[in-house]
């Protein structure tokens, strides 16, 4: 992924548990992405997504 973004935000983003983030980057090819501390990225960069529980 290359850039870091926020690091205030990147810091409390583990505290939460389990979290998804939903974003959207032109600049990346796979849509969903697992981090290490257990938070899902989705990028919906132009995509329509319906969540459901």
């Amino acid at each position: 992924m290359g850039r870091r973004g926020s690091a205030s935000i990147r810091e409390a983003l583990p505290a939460q548990g389990e979290l998804l983030v939903v974003c959207g980057h032109a600049h990346w090819e796979t849509p969903l992405v697992s981090l290490p501390s257990g938070v899902q990225v989705l990028n919906v960069d132009s995509r329509a997504v319906l969540l459901t529980r």
